[in-house]
């Protein structure tokens, strides 16, 4: 009954479901939505003991190139490792293309693994689309999504947001406990020049 109670909850508390905003998916608009300031190379977040750090290798890339996008979670408190609990993964991803204004939520399978973290060693997670459609949404959005497969882009300004959630394992299989869940982002552009 108590891993019942841990699977209904992590299909609660974790989007495993892709949803978008579909609005307009035609082309994207020629004016940059991104700042310099945002496009960078990496970008980290610390929450108690824990470190998630998300990086790309470059700030552009070409029209169908693979991008290249990871996240690395880092428990960096006292004890030497610690093990916690997910789903799938405890890493998962979410795509944003902002200008056709289009949100991608991950999908992810929603077992429960036990992870073990070694203190200061990062653990890597490569991004890879894992968003779907469903026969409801409008068939420009279907086509968009599609083009998003294989990690390679349409013309686009984009930002993938890497976010974690799971808990220590060692605690008590009843809520309440502390479910970790925070995220950082990446942005990057994709042009139709080809990039060095």
């Amino acid at each position: 009954m108590k891993k019942l109670a841990i699977v209904v909850m992590f299909v609660l508390l974790l989007t495993a479901c892709g949803k978008a905003g579909q609005q307009n998916t035609t082309k994207p608009a020629a004016s940059s939505m991104l700042n310099k300031e945002e496009l960078v190379l990496e970008k980290k977040v610390t929450e108690d003991d824990f470190e998630l750090a998300v990086y790309t290798k470059k700030t552009q890339y070409a029209v169908n190139e693979l991008i290249d996008v990871y996240a690395e979670l880092t428990y960096i408190g006292e004890l030497e490792e610690i093990e916690i609990g997910h789903a799938m993964y405890p890493v998962g991803f979410d795509i944003k293309e902002h200008t056709r204004d289009i949100n991608i939520e991950g999908a992810m399978n929603e077992p429960y693994f036990v992870t073990l973290l070694k203190r200061n060693v990062p653990v890597q997670y490569q991004y890879s689309f894992s968003g779907g459609y469903s026969s409801d949404d409008a068939a420009d959005y279907i086509a968009f999504v599609e083009d998003l497969q294989d990690e390679q882009l349409p013309l686009g300004e984009y930002t993938i947001t890497a976010g974690v959630s799971f808990r220590i394992h060692e605690q008590e299989l009843e809520p309440p406990y502390h479910l970790y869940g925070f995220n950082t982002s990446i942005s990057f552009l994709v042009s139709d020049n080809e990039v060095q």
